[in-house]
């Protein structure tokens, strides 16, 4: 889910306005996630839901509709108000797991301090990661380090759900 303070005609000129309008995003976005989750005739599992860049704003939209929907969730909102303090969530059938674990972290916090020197796994990860959404979205500016840039605030939330019908924790 893409912040509504990122998503502007200026930034995106060639969407409608339509597409890039605030309330409209969230309807349409909100109805495609409750596709998802709604439950169905002859269809037992419903998903776990794992959402990033969900804006303080939004967030409770998204919680009033998961609950709807018989869903529970951890969420984190963090950043800084030029995003509107966005986050991340995780949401799960109440009716199919139990929460038996929880941790939310900042990314950057499971990062050694210096890159390894040999290219080790976390390093070759980072770049490899920053690299890709570096290509994606933009040039590549020559100052660009892959490492300083994992070292935002972002953070992470780890769950461990036990199905209970399947008796699998994951």
């Amino acid at each position: 889910v893409l912040s509504p303070n990122y998503c502007s005609q200026e930034k995106y000129p060639k969407c409608t306005p339509d597409a890039v309008d605030p309330d409209r995003r969230l309807e349409r976005i909100l109805a495609q996630v409750k596709g998802f989750t709604q439950r169905r005739q002859g269809v037992r599992a419903r998903p776990v839901v794992c959402l990033q860049e969900v804006s303080l704003s939004w967030a409770s939209k998204f919680y009033a509709m998961f609950d709807a929907q018989g869903y529970k969730w951890i969420s984190e909102q963090y950043s800084s108000p030029s995003s509107d303090y966005m986050g991340v969530l995780v949401a799960w059938p109440s009716e199919d797991f139990d929460l038996k674990d929880s941790l939310v972290k900042r990314v950057s916090d499971l990062l050694p301090s210096q890159p390894e020197e040999d290219g080790g796994f976390l390093s070759l990860s980072v770049s490899k990661i920053f690299s890709g959404l570096v290509t994606c979205t933009s040039t590549r500016d020559k100052d660009f380090d892959e490492y300083t840039e994992a070292r935002r605030a972002n953070r992470i939330i780890y769950t461990t759900l036990f199905h209970r019908h399947a008796k699998i924790e994951f």
